[in-house]
């Protein structure tokens, strides 16, 4: 992984970076905000790393889920059949339990 020295040494100026990131938001950010931000930067980490941890456990979360969904959906009757009608019709499973269609 790149060190943020190794990362700035590749572009010709921090205002570059200042710039690419202005360009990605929708709309600037309050200069007041920043200033606050600054002011309190050890509470600006703990809420990233926050955000950081919760955006790792929903992704636990998805693999978990989608895991799964892979092994019912390879259930034979687990899909419905065409003339099941709409989402959420129950059918029975190969070994006899219910599996809800989707």
């Amino acid at each position: 992984m790149p060190t943020t020295s190794s990362i700035v040494s590749k572009v010709a100026s921090i205002d570059a970076i200042v710039d690419e990131i202005q360009g990605f938001l929708r709309a600037p950010t309050s200069s007041a905000w920043v200033d606050h931000a600054l002011g309190d930067l050890s509470t600006l980490l703990i809420d990233h790393a926050n955000c950081e941890y919760k955006a790792a456990a929903t992704g636990m979360s998805l693999i978990t889920t989608c895991t799964h969904a892979r092994s019912a959906a390879s259930t034979p009757g687990y899909w419905p059949s065409a003339s099941a009608g709409s989402r959420g019709v129950s059918e029975e499973s190969a070994d006899g339990g219910e599996v809800e269609a989707i």
